[in-house]
């Protein structure tokens, strides 16, 4: 049985559950969390992506993680009451179902197919944290980016320089020195805020 899709949960979830979410449009950069928060709400992205990022001691922000559709955001702090270790803020404009803690509590309990997919999101976040941990410290800047290209959407990625040099973990200079390197070499080609991947033979 595959994962469900956040729409087919909402349209099947449990009408005193269905009763207390609220559909919420965030604007881009709007913060759905902030680092520290409790109590906050809980968001099942239904349209668009957010930002993880976290402050390191020089005080530049990191990008930890990309939430995309179907993601849901806010779960693991909500279960402990713990604080939020990290931002969210929206990456372009983005739609959610939003709900408190007491009704996220309240499916959790009542739907074993959305306790299924709380778990399976949580085991799925933990396993891409520590890859993209495992890789940062093994894998040279040139070859994050490339891989990065790689599995965007068609191996074309739209830059947002900062976002991309916070979720590599590094600074917009020496993503730029990277890139002017990896077009030179012809692995990469930019044109007009766009990086994609040179296929052999071009």
């Amino acid at each position: 049985m595959g994962r469900a899709s956040a729409q087919e949960l909402l349209s099947t979830c449990p009408p005193e559950v269905a009763a207390g979410i609220e559909r919420q449009t965030f604007p881009h950069g709007a913060h759905l969390v902030e680092m520290g928060q409790r109590g906050g709400r809980v968001y099942l992205l239904l349209e668009g992506a957010a930002t993880v990022s976290t402050v390191g001691e020089s005080g530049a922000a990191m990008v930890l993680s990309i939430y995309r559709a179907g993601d849901l955001v806010g779960e693991a702090e909500v279960v402990d009451d713990l604080p939020a270790m990290g931002q969210v803020a929206a990456l372009g404009e983005c739609r959610v179902a939003a709900m408190s803690r007491e009704t996220f509590l309240r499916w959790l309990k009542a739907d074993e197919r959305f306790a299924r997919f709380v778990v399976g999101g949580l085991s799925r976040k933990l396993y891409d944290f520590s890859d993209k941990a495992v890789t940062n410290i093994t894998t040279p800047l040139r070859h994050r980016l490339a891989l990065l290209v790689a599995e965007a959407p068609g191996g074309v990625l739209r830059l947002d320089k900062e976002i991309v040099a916070a979720q590599l973990g590094t600074s917009v200079r020496s993503l730029n020195r990277t890139i002017k390197e990896l077009v030179q070499e012809g692995r990469l080609r930019y044109r007009a805020g766009v990086l994609s991947l040179v296929q052999r033979g071009e």
